[in-house]
């Protein structure tokens, strides 16, 4: 949604006007800009991404300091750390040199030059990326006007000019628009939650998969049980998935009544809930059961079918 606004916003120029109508396809008023070579919305201005954005050029630290045993603080190189929408956690360093803040949008400033991720920690960067933040208070504006830049470094590459990497002078001075303060923070109150859910979701994504490497573990060198977790250990639910193939005499008995042979194997699921003696926590037990039946058996036969099936437990 964020994106798709920015889109309508700030390069189809679709913003609310005063009467809450799309500026550009109203008729709202464009003039040509020389810089630019496009016409954009009057009152609006060309600058450069340092008018909007404090940028922050990586630097390695010495080698001497890495390690991945959690000393110090975290340490993203370059984009090979890049996750999806975060960066993946693999080595720290006890000699940081240039920061990023919590929040900070990622760039890569060496080939794939543009892709973009945010910074879930505070961290120290390598010179294979940069770190912004908004001058203006939007972060949201800033992270899209970003991924602008990536799609367009993108086309460039797909079209044969390969960029091996950016300077800083070229990166502080990429053209942008500067649009009217008013439709930035408009944008900004519709799509900072947005971008506060992802920075939440982020998070909890990361403490799931560090519990999930500390107990996988345990659990697969004998170490501890699943009953040993559930009475000391929180964790949230365990998954079992048991597959039980129903008698198949019975449903081509019944599938003979009805003049046509079993075709598909269709699935019952039922869950049962146990509670341990930890009330937040829950046994989820998951029972797939599996029916070699048609897709064409009535209603009332998968109904039987699924009573049968329970009433054995």
């Amino acid at each position: 949604m964020a994106k798709q606004l920015y889109d309508y916003w700030f390069v189809q120029f679709d913003f609310p006007d005063e009467n809450g109508r799309p500026y550009k396809s109203s008729g709202g008023a464009m003039v040509w800009n020389e810089k630019l070579k496009r016409e954009i919305p009057k009152q609006w201005n060309d600058g450069i991404l340092s008018d909007i954005a404090n940028i922050t050029m990586g630097q390695s630290p010495e080698g001497s300091s890495y390690n991945k045993v959690g000393e110090g603080i975290i340490f993203y190189q370059g984009s090979t750390d890049f996750g999806i929408r975060f960066p993946d956690i693999r080595q720290y360093t006890t000699a940081p040199s240039r920061y990023a803040n919590k929040g900070d949008i990622l760039m890569s400033v060496r080939a794939p030059v543009g892709a973009l991720n945010i910074a879930n920690n505070d961290c120290c960067i390598g010179r294979g990326l940069s770190a912004l933040s908004s001058k203006v208070g939007s972060m949201t504006h800033l992270y899209y006007t970003m991924n602008y830049f990536r799609l367009r470094f993108e086309d460039m590459n797909s079209a044969g000019t390969t960029f091996g990497s950016i300077t800083k002078d070229e990166l502080y001075g990429l053209p942008i628009i500067l649009p009217a303060h008013d439709v930035l923070l408009s944008f900004e109150k519709i799509c900072a939650p947005i971008y506060d859910k992802q920075m939440e979701i982020g998070e909890e994504t990361e403490s799931l998969t560090k519990q999930r490497d500390e107990l996988l573990p345990l659990l697969m060198n004998g170490q501890t049980s699943v009953n040993y977790h559930l009475s000391k250990w929180s964790i949230g639910f365990l998954c079992l998935e048991m597959h039980i193939e129903y008698d198949k005499n019975i449903i081509q008995k019944e599938a003979d009544k009805q003049d046509f042979h079993p075709l598909v194997r269709q699935p019952y699921s039922f869950a049962f809930f146990k509670h341990t003696s930890y009330p937040f926590l829950v046994f989820f037990l998951l029972l797939k059961l599996f029916v070699t039946i048609s897709h064409k058996l009535p209603t009332d036969f998968h109904y039987k079918v699924r009573t049968n099936v329970v009433q054995r437990f």
